[in-house]
């Protein structure tokens, strides 16, 4: 039994990329939509500081002069 899949084109901090996610063998619905929102959320997190990132793709420590 297939549980929920989700797809979707996300925009973060100019890192742009698709996501797809598929579930199966779960005890109910709501096990899948839990696990797609935070597959959902890590990735947005991650690709949101890649994009907020300088040249070398990460963010570095804010100086205060």
């Amino acid at each position: 039994m297939c549980g929920p899949v989700d797809s979707g084109i996300v925009v973060a901090n100019n890192r742009p990329f698709l996501l797809s996610v598929m579930t199966t063998f779960l005890k109910d619905e709501a096990e899948g939509e839990r696990a797609i929102e935070a597959i959902s959320r890590a990735a947005y997190e991650h690709f949101s500081r890649l994009g907020a990132g300088g040249a070398l793709g990460r963010l570095g420590p804010q100086i205060n002069p």
